[in-house]
């Protein structure tokens, strides 16, 4: 379990912690404790994000091993979102690195996505043209790609609402 935030006036339990010394840090619960690997799955090293002036995330270092289930605990604007934005690719660190099964995060975005809180769907897109749309910006519109998405659709039992706009 990991968490993003440092405030003294809540205590810890098995899920939140406030940190001791850095950023993320494993639960000293030992049924929490990550057994050793030899590689992590996800790794972030020495890693900060600016926003201008603000320094947004400081000096994260994480590693996330095969297998293993993370969360990101913290109020509201603690950096949980922003963590996620990085590691999917939608924001780029000011430094340091993030890697997945060893190379730059940036040359495996294609296995990286997550689902937001809210589902963000364009009201103005069908429900196959939100689906596609992905595919669009990552300039992945290939007709095996859309096939591969028709599919999804139907495997899900949506194809009968593919035109359909997300209030429908």
């Amino acid at each position: 379990v990991k968490a993003l935030w440092n405030n003294p006036s809540v205590k810890p339990t098995a899920c939140q912690f406030p940190f001791q010394g850095s950023l993320v840090e494993k639960a000293a619960h030992p049924h929490l404790m990550r057994r050793k690997t030899t590689m992590a799955k996800f790794a972030i090293h020495n890693m900060d994000l600016y926003y201008n002036t603000f320094h947004a995330l400081k000096n994260i270092n994480l590693n996330i091993s095969p297998n293993e289930i993370t969360a990101f605990i913290g109020p509201s604007g603690c950096g949980k979102s922003t963590l996620l934005n990085i590691i999917s690719g939608i924001l780029t660190p000011s430094s340091g690195e993030v890697k997945y099964n060893d190379p730059q995060i940036k040359t495996n975005l294609d296995k990286m996505g997550y689902m937001f809180q809210k589902d963000y769907l364009f009201p103005w897109l069908s429900v196959r043209e939100n689906v596609l749309l992905g595919l669009k910006v990552k300039k992945i519109y290939t007709k095996e790609n859309i096939e591969f998405a028709d599919e999804l659709l139907k495997s899900y039992g949506l194809e009968k609402f593919e035109s359909h706009k997300p209030t429908q």
